[in-house]
C-alpha cells in the first residue's frame, strides 16, 4: 500500500483481503492488483470499487475515487 495513494485515501490497510475490483474476482486477474489500487483502473467516473474483508473479518466495500490534480 503506497501511502497516500487512492487505496490509503480509502481506507484500506495492511491485513484486509481484497476479494473483487470492479466486481471482478482478484483470483481472475492475471496482470496484478497494485495498478488498481494505485489508480490505473479507474472508470469513466474517475473510481476504482474494492471489495474486501478487514482483519477483524468484516466484509465491506470502498470506492478509490481519482483525485484532480
Amino acid at each position: 500500500m503506497l501511502l497516500g495513494s487512492a487505496a490509503d485515501s480509502a481506507g484500506l490497510k495492511f491485513g484486509h483481503k481484497i476479494l473483487k475490483i470492479n466486481g471482478e474476482d482478484v483470483a481472475q486477474i492475471t496482470d496484478g492488483c497494485s495498478g488498481y489500487l494505485n489508480g490505473y483502473g479507474f472508470d469513466r467516473q474517475g473510481k476504482v470499487v474494492v471489495d474486501y474483508v478487514t482483519a477483524t473479518g468484516q466484509i465491506r466495500s470502498t470506492k478509490l475515487m481519482k483525485e484532480e490534480y
